[in-house]
């Protein structure tokens, strides 16, 4: 961010995005330095926080009974998994390095899964 100066994120990603970016400035790829490293700390960020494969388990967990979540619940925590898989992709594409498929499940799937955590809901109440 050396090249912000002393403007805000805000005011840095408007003069970039509305008055033009260094073109001079670039990695190879189109995208300014600058805005390269802000992407790939993003990632970091996102990779370092284990986001990911915590809300994955959290997902699991709610699916095998282990972890008492109603229906919407355990529906909401796959979205939240496929969501972050789909902005890790989005960051790998938008920094050139091409991005692994989403394991995105299908509404089969998810439906299928959602009628599993309720049925068992339904059977742990009786």
């Amino acid at each position: 961010m050396a090249r912000a100066g002393s403007k805000t994120v805000s005011a840095y990603v408007k003069h970039v995005l509305f008055e033009g970016a260094d073109a001079s400035a670039t990695a190879g790829t189109g995208l300014a330095i600058a805005d390269r490293k802000m992407l790939s700390h993003l990632l970091a960020t996102l990779g370092a926080s284990r986001l990911a494969p915590n809300l994955d388990r959290l997902a699991g967990e709610a699916e095998s009974g282990n972890l008492l979540a109603d229906g919407e619940t355990t529906y909401r925590l796959r979205q939240a998994c496929d969501d972050v898989r789909e902005m890790r992709n989005e960051l790998m594409l938008g920094l050139g390095t091409g991005a692994v498929a989403p394991k995105h499940r299908s509404e089969e799937e998810i439906l299928s899964g959602l009628f599993n955590s309720l049925n068992s809901t339904w059977v742990q109440e009786r």
